[in-house]
């Protein structure tokens, strides 16, 4: 009795977990929407058309708003709208360049000297500035669902996909510091040239673009109005545009507001309120189970009176069976077939048994075939199931002075019904 009690106890107690843990999961994360802000830092590789001057990447920030539509706990929609900065500063060496036919010219004499101007670029700096607003559609699957009965519903860890679009401008400056140089000789003639200056360029330009965001994101419900989570998002660019990066890592928050019907009691009001239900769970159940015992123990008098009951009926019966004198038993058979059939030949050995115990018998055998087909076929079928009849009997130990005819009529009684495919055994 008292491990049916504990074993009880434990019912309740996971029954009443779970009606409260889908309670929750019905009104926060099924048929609901909610709207959300986020933002971090983002990073990408392989800009194309750019690579070779954008080495030097820096995590740029990035922020976000969107919309969700949970369809049920394990599935969400949504639409993102976003704003990413990507940027790269590079410094380099570049080649010096020459310049054979340049002349230096004496102001005093007014002849020129012939010689060679050497163009050096001492430094290289380049900034490359990318924006991009982007807008996809997703859809993520809550993982967590894989135990959906747990009783930690407020945390969830979703894993989405997407296709979205962006439009992106991009502005890239160079600067360059470059230093001319050229010697002039000649006869009581000597000159250095020498000239720094600086030289700079820029374009702006922009490019649309497909991207595809793949996203991680493990989230807390606060309140049953208020998520909080972190996540981490690769949005890969399949299509082989310039000014566009292969692929962008982001990491950030989101903070979430749910539109729910009603503000879900706090985790503590929802402890004692689980346990109140669950001890009004437990004695209902413990007034059930008395009640089942009380009917199990009257079924069970019942039961014992019906046994005796049948007892007597059965005794009664095979008394009946014993003192009623067989007359008469069919062997049946399939339609074109002679062989007697198993379960057929444990109808026929009950026969012979009950036969036995009579005693002082004489039989009458009788093989017979429905009208289906033609008439010398049925005949030849009827002497057929006949002998194999006869051939049984006398196995089981029928004697041949015990069978007082055996006669095959084939369908002379004009008989297309299944009953008619038989050996009739009368007892005299």
């Amino acid at each position: 009795m008292r491990i049916k009690r504990l074993t009880l106890a434990v019912a309740v107690l996971a029954t009443a977990a779970t009606l409260q843990a889908q309670t929750y999961n019905d009104t926060v994360r099924t048929h609901t929407w909610s709207v959300y802000i986020q933002g971090g830092g983002t990073l990408y590789h392989g800009m194309r058309g750019m690579d070779e001057i954008a080495k030097r990447k820096h995590i740029m920030p990035f922020g976000g708003v969107g919309v969700k539509y949970n369809i049920k706990p394990w599935v969400r929609l949504g639409l993102n709208l976003e704003y990413d900065m990507l940027r790269s500063l590079d410094k380099g060496m570049l080649s010096t360049t020459t310049n054979r036919g340049y002349e230096i010219k004496d102001p005093s004499t007014g002849k020129t000297y012939p010689t060679t101007l050497e163009t050096k670029m001492d430094r290289f700096q380049n900034r490359y500035t990318m924006q991009y607003a982007m807008a996809d559609l997703n859809v993520d699957f809550n993982i967590m669902e894989f135990w959906h009965n747990r009783k930690a519903q407020q945390l969830n860890l979703w894993l989405g996909v997407g296709v979205g679009y962006l439009r992106g401008w991009s502005r890239n400056s160079t600067t360059f510091s470059c230093r001319e140089m050229a010697v002039a000789k000649g006869e009581g003639y000597y000159n250095v040239y020498t000239h720094n200056y600086m030289k700079s360029h820029a374009f702006n330009d922009h490019v649309d673009a497909m991207y595809i965001p793949t996203t991680l994101s493990l989230e807390y419900d606060l309140s049953s109005r208020w998520t909080a989570g972190v996540f981490g998002r690769y949005s890969c660019l399949p299509l082989n545009k310039d000014l566009t990066p292969k692929g962008m890592y982001s990491a950030g928050v989101v903070l979430r507001f749910n539109f729910v019907s009603k503000v879900m009691p706090s985790n503590k009001a929802r402890y004692y309120r689980a346990l109140s239900e669950q001890a009004e769970m437990k004695a209902a159940y413990e007034q059930q189970l008395q009640d089942k015992l009380r009917e199990n123990d009257s079924l069970a008098s019942q039961l014992s009176a019906s046994k005796k009951d049948n007892a007597e009926l059965k005794a009664m019966l095979d008394d009946c069976e014993k003192s009623k004198k067989l007359t008469s038993y069919d062997v049946y058979f399939t339609l074109n077939k002679s062989n007697i059939t198993t379960q057929e030949k444990i109808r026929l050995r009950n026969f012979i048994q009950r036969l036995k115990k009579q005693g002082n018998y004489k039989l009458t055998i009788i093989g017979e075939a429905s009208s289906d087909g033609p008439s010398s076929k049925n005949y030849k079928l009827s002497e057929e199931r006949l002998n194999n009849v006869v051939y049984y009997l006398k196995k089981q130990g029928i004697e041949d002075f015990s069978i007082k005819l055996e006669k095959a009529i084939g369908d002379s009684n004009d008989c297309p019904k299944e009953e008619c495919r038989r050996v009739q055994i009368t007892v005299e």
